[in-house]
């Protein structure tokens, strides 16, 4: 079963007051996106990235109109999200053609830094083996 769609991966950091000059005087023009609440939005590339370094994250969807949200193991295929689920299963109704949304974290108590990236989209069955 695979979910693709927007990626978005948020750490929270205070959002810098103005550009910051580098030694020789020069501004940095590196673009950085915070949200609202000061939190970094992170690129596509990024939230994939982090996706790969943890085997554990949560399909939440829809069963009898009420809101479920469940852990699972998954792989990365490419950009997609890959994970098993059987007949019978509450995540049978994930490969329906229902609109899912798919959500891993990590968290450093100890440094109270960590991201979370959220990924919504259609969720199908895979006939093909993952890479």
């Amino acid at each position: 079963m695979t979910s693709a769609g927007r990626s978005r991966d948020r750490r929270r950091h205070p959002p810098p007051a103005s550009p910051a000059a580098d030694d020789a005087g020069e501004v940095n023009t590196d673009v950085v996106e915070w949200d609202r609440h000061g939190l970094e939005v992170l690129s596509r590339s990024e939230c994939l990235r982090l996706l790969a370094t943890t085997p554990v994250g949560r399909v939440a969807l829809s069963i009898g109109a009420l809101p479920v949200v469940l852990p699972v193991n998954f792989a990365l295929d490419g950009e997609s999200v890959v994970f098993r689920t059987g007949p019978g299963s509450k995540l049978e109704a994930a490969t329906r053609q229902a609109v899912v949304a798919f959500q891993a974290d990590h968290v450093d108590l100890a440094d109270e830094t960590g991201w979370s990236v959220l990924l919504t989209g259609v969720a199908r069955p895979s006939t093909t083996p993952p890479n």
